[in-house]
């Protein structure tokens, strides 16, 4: 809704890490983050042997946007400030 990327998180699983795999991947990554004019900032690599087969991959990612506030979505379900998304350390418990 108006949001300017800033920043990218990445994660890659995987069964067992193969370096040039793993390279060409935070290479694309970082390449669509410049042709998106964001940065990507860090992640993590995970290989996961008892989740993952060799040669499988896991990809996710969390962008970090910045919002002017009169360019805000209307819908009041998605707003961080409101009761109904507010949590407490008890509902945690």
């Amino acid at each position: 809704m108006g949001a300017k990327r800033e920043a990218v998180l990445d994660i890659i699983l995987c069964g067992q890490i193969e370096k040039e795999v793993v390279l060409e991947i935070v290479e694309s990554i970082s390449q669509a983050c410049k042709e998106q004019n964001c940065t990507l900032i860090g992640g993590e690599t995970s290989e996961q042997p008892k989740v993952l087969n060799a040669g499988t991959y896991m990809l996710n990612a969390s962008m970090l946007g910045v919002v002017d506030k009169n360019k805000r979505s209307p819908y009041k379900w998605i707003d961080a400030n409101s009761k109904k998304n507010r949590r407490r350390a008890d509902d945690f418990k």
